[in-house]
């Protein structure tokens, strides 16, 4: 579409066009680098693209964890510990009650106590008996308002864990994700991003278009080409500019998201015949504005 430049020395897409003059002005963001100057000329740049390389994230399951995660361990434990404390002072106080003569020694055992306290902390609920002592009450009351406490904190925790998603990422730029050896990556065939790789001389570039960018026929075609891949392919990176991509990002099959850092920035602008009588007018204009 943009234009790259073939092996006989001619131009495709719309730099060929512009080059041979069957069209005086490309009004098209298109990248500005090495290969195109002096084939075309330039306006003013119009546009800072960021290139970006899109990995596609798992969509995590609901299972039991979910449900058990926003608790530790511990917490978790204490609780359990807890319960077992009240239902010991609930048992002593049942004793002493009995000793006493307000309540019946028939009926109640430790067992009971330890389902009660269980109840209470975890469900907010009590059996249908009534504890006569003053001592008994307030263990009760205090129970309560430890499981209240408890209730709320585990609802709030657990809503905002089912609701807030943390996206755990492999890598954060193409040099851990080339060093993992684990994904494949790709770019659009005849693109800008492709160009950079090949005119660049930083080492890890030539790595990485020695390694997955030497052969574009198997490369995709296009930016959705190229994001379609990263659902159905695994391990799949795509690179690309984040301003040509964000269009497509909502409407793909699966979770795509980019790496945060950039590969690097390319300034974009409107290419024009070297011959043409309309260049002074397309930079005025540009400078103007």
């Amino acid at each position: 579409m943009w234009g790259y430049k073939m092996e006989n020395g001619t131009w495709t897409g719309i730099v060929g066009m512009v080059t041979r003059r069957e069209a005086e002005v490309g009004v098209s963001d298109i990248a500005i680098n090495g290969e195109r100057v002096g084939a075309i000329t330039y306006s003013m740049p119009v546009a800072i693209f960021h290139y970006k390389v899109f990995i596609r994230i798992e969509e995590p399951g609901v299972s039991w964890n979910n449900f058990l995660a926003p608790f530790s361990i511990g917490l978790w434990l204490t609780t359990v510990v807890c319960s077992v404390i009240i239902a010991i002072v609930l048992n002593i106080c049942h004793l002493v009650d009995v000793s006493h003569g307000m309540e019946s020694a028939t009926g109640s055992n430790f067992a009971r106590h330890i389902f009660r306290s269980f109840g209470i902390l975890f469900c907010l609920k009590d059996d249908t008996t009534t504890p006569l002592s003053v001592q008994s009450r307030v263990t009760d009351v205090l129970s309560y308002i430890l499981g209240s406490v408890l209730f709320c904190a585990y609802s709030a925790a657990v809503i905002s864990f089912l609701t807030v998603r943390k996206t755990n990422l492999p890598f954060t730029n193409l040099e851990q994700l080339h060093k993992a050896k684990s994904y494949k990556v790709g770019a659009v065939q005849a693109s800008s991003t492709l160009v950079a790789f090949t005119l660049s001389k930083e080492a890890l570039a030539r790595d990485v278009f020695r390694v997955h960018l030497q052969s574009p026929a198997t490369l995709p075609t296009s930016v959705l080409d190229g994001l379609q891949r990263v659902c159905h392919t695994s391990r799949y990176a795509f690179m690309v500019p984040l301003e040509e991509a964000a269009e497509h990002v909502p409407h793909l099959s699966c979770a795509v998201v980019f790496l945060p850092q950039n590969i690097f920035e390319m300034a974009y602008a409107i290419v024009i015949n070297n011959h043409s009588p309309y260049i002074d007018l397309f930079r005025h204009t540009c400078v103007s504005h």
